[in-house]
């Protein structure tokens, strides 16, 4: 774990690292945004699952027997290919996104 102090730190060390092993959504699409390769635990919501359902990127590791050869299998061998379908797809629903808030954006309230 690494303490960063500041939003663009945290940005950095996640665009730099090799890999991100987490269980936290925002750290999930922050690596997938900046095609860090990762790999997430199941979480206490549904929130890991549907973005990584949405990306098309490999599903959340379970807490099982399996656990620790299946997460030395992806750190080995991470899912780039899934990184380059979720940069597809994160450049479409950023592409919607500025067409439904665009005009909110440009204009004056």
């Amino acid at each position: 774990m690494i303490d960063t102090p500041s939003a663009l730190a945290w940005l950095q060390t996640i665009a730099t690292a090799r890999i991100l092993i987490s269980g936290r959504f925002h750290h999930t699409i922050a690596a997938a945004v900046l095609g860090t390769p990762s790999v997430t635990f199941s979480s206490n919501t549904p929130k890991i699952e549907e973005i990584r359902q949405t990306l098309g990127l490999e599903p959340p590791l379970a807490f099982d027997g399996q656990l620790a050869g299946n997460l030395r299998e992806r750190i080995v061998h991470p899912d780039r290919a899934g990184l380059i379908t979720a940069r597809a797809t994160i450049e479409d629903m950023t592409k919607r996104a500025e067409l439904n808030f665009g005009p909110l954006l440009s204009s004056s309230v």
